[in-house]
């Protein structure tokens, strides 16, 4: 039996006064508010990146590569789209695997969300400096798994001209980095964009 003058029910250690419970009910709705939220503006922000910017593409303009330094190749892969887009996949004194992508203009997205497209599941991306004279406009290196668990390093290069984004990926077996890390600076250095 509880004594005249004495609350019955719930007792809180603190004091529960009407402007605690105002404080604490607009935080549990300010919480509920960014759970629906902030996933969405992730969402939109994401796709916005991945956009086109609808400037109009240049046919004419190419990016290739310099045949005099980048040595005995082999052509494995090229395939046109007849949009303009396309993709070529070279190797390169029989270890360097070379692969261009040449997209729409996506000005938004940077170069690690662009290889993300091509390889989802790269570890260990890093972007490096992008040295002084040289066209491209972002440089970065990750590392792939192949289906037998054998390591690729990979240097990947960006740039944008003429409304198209051109992505540049060189890769060697992670054991062969440093043997061929000069000879793939080289192809990078090296690369011509016409007209």
């Amino acid at each position: 039996m509880a004594r005249s003058g004495e609350r019955q029910g719930s007792h809180f250690p603190f004091r529960m006064t009407r402007r605690w419970m105002i404080v604490v009910t607009l935080a549990v709705m300010t919480l509920a508010a960014l759970a629906v939220t902030v996933p969405f503006l992730i969402k939109r922000n994401r796709e916005e990146m991945r956009k086109y910017s609808g400037a109009e593409a240049d046919r004419s303009v190419q990016l290739l590569y310099d045949m005099d330094r980048i040595g005995e190749f082999a052509v494995v892969s090229e395939k046109p789209q007849p949009d303009g887009r396309y993709s070529e996949h070279i190797i390169v004194q029989k270890a360097i695997d070379v692969r261009l992508w040449r997209d729409f203009e996506r000005p938004k997205l940077p170069c690690r969300e662009h290889i993300e497209e091509k390889y989802p599941d790269l570890v260990g991306y890093s972007r490096e400096k992008v040295p002084e004279g040289v066209f491209y406009s972002e440089r970065g290196s990750f590392t792939v798994k192949d289906g037998n668990g054998k390591e690729y390093s990979h240097t990947v290069v960006l740039l944008r001209r003429g409304g198209w984004d051109y992505l540049v990926d060189l890769s060697v077996g992670k054991e062969s980095r440093e043997i061929y890390a000069d000879n793939m600076d080289e192809i990078i250095n090296h690369m011509i964009l016409i007209p």
